[in-house]
């Protein structure tokens, strides 16, 4: 008896070792993937540092020039209103004082400090609020 072969349709089953062109792409879709979403995460990080620096630059100079304007006070001049003062180390920054009296002495007053800077191209600014006394006895009558 004769034994029949079949003959396969043309393909030859391969047993080499290693990675197919599909397997190697969807590899390189998933690492691009990963890449991406780790640099997005720089970006994110690096615009969060310089907010965070921004801030404490503003509270910084914002204690700075509180200190500035209760020594004028503590010697018994009438606060003034300052508009757009440069700030000493900070070239960027500048802060604007407002003051409302809140007694008919005018010793105690509501001090309104805005702090602006330019960040990005854009500017900025922060707000505080607080009392500040005038000193009593040096007041002038």
């Amino acid at each position: 008896m004769a034994t029949i072969r079949h003959r396969r349709s043309g393909m030859r089953e391969r047993h080499a070792p290693g990675f197919s062109l599909l397997e190697v792409l969807m590899s390189m879709l998933i690492l691009g993937v990963a890449i991406t979403s780790i640099l997005s995460l720089f970006a994110v990080g690096s615009s969060s540092y310089t907010r965070a620096a921004d801030y404490s630059n503003m509270s910084l100079i914002a204690e700075a020039a509180y200190a500035d304007i209760t020594n004028v006070l503590r010697n018994g001049r009438l606060p003034r209103n300052i508009v757009n003062e440069p700030m000493k180390g900070f070239p960027t920054y500048r802060y604007d004082a407002a003051f409302e009296p809140l007694d008919a002495e005018r010793l105690a007053y509501l001090l309104k400090l805005k702090v602006k800077w330019l960040s990005e191209g854009a500017e900025r600014a922060g707000e505080f609020q607080t009392v500040v006394l005038r000193s009593r006895h040096l007041c002038p009558r």
